[in-house]
């Protein structure tokens, strides 16, 4: 018999999943078009199903490390394939586990990453305070996102690497900062990122008058929104 559906009900599974665990899981799954047979039609997606439900996926068989290397892994696959640069979607990981040595992360520290793409420099962070010996438990982890459905991938990756206390902003960073403590921007122990690099298209008016004060050295010139991010 010929799966019917399957999207639909992948569809209605994962929005299940999420009313369940909104405070953990709320928009993790993204906004993927399951339903959009022409893309991907039920055979494939049975076929998804199945080859998966072969393996055996629980904390026990494949333990929190290997889930998440396995997700980095099928992250850069897709921007190597979709034609993503690695400075929009995916930055190079030797580069990244450089910047959380040199940052010299603690336990207890909140981290921020306000272009923090699928949430690769939070995670390696993390890492940083196990590979020290810290208790990572304690640590916060805050990113803001641009691209909607990047910011559900960087939430999956969280949850699958094992990670509990983050929060991943969907939104513009420049315009319309998410982290606010009273009339003040928040602010946080370890900042790292990797901004978009020569944005032409921001709104540099806006920076002029920006109600954070973030302006107060000066407003960069329409080419180049990166120093607007430092």
């Amino acid at each position: 018999m010929a799966p019917r559906d399957v999207g639909r009900a992948l569809l209605s599974a994962f929005l299940a999943i999420e009313a369940a665990n909104p405070e953990r899981l709320q928009g993790v799954f993204g906004n993927a078009n399951w339903t959009d047979k022409a893309q991907m039609p039920d055979s494939t997606l049975k076929n998804l199903i199945e080859h998966f439900s072969k393996q055996e996926l629980t904390l026990a068989a494949v333990p929190e490390d290997e889930l998440g290397n396995g997700y980095e892994y099928l992250i850069r696959k897709f921007a190597d394939d979709s034609g993503h640069t690695a400075q929009e979607f995916y930055t190079n990981r030797t580069l990244v586990h450089l910047m959380a040595q040199m940052l010299e992360p603690q336990p207890g520290e909140s981290i921020y990453d306000p272009t923090c793409g699928t949430g690769g420099m939070l995670i390696s962070c993390l890492a940083e305070v196990k590979r020290r010996g810290g208790d990572i438990r304690t640590t916060g982890l805050f990113g803001q996102e641009l691209i909607t459905i990047t910011a559900a991938i960087a939430r999956m990756n969280l949850v699958i690497h094992g990670v509990d206390d983050f929060h991943v902003a969907s939104g513009n960073t420049l315009a319309a900062p998410a982290f606010v403590q009273g009339d003040k921007l928040r602010t946080f122990d370890v900042v790292l990122a990797n901004p978009p690099y020569s944005i032409k298209k921001w709104n540099r008016g806006a920076w002029e008058q920006d109600q954070w004060g973030r302006n107060f050295l000066g407003t960069p010139s329409q080419g180049r929104a990166d120093y607007a991010f430092f």
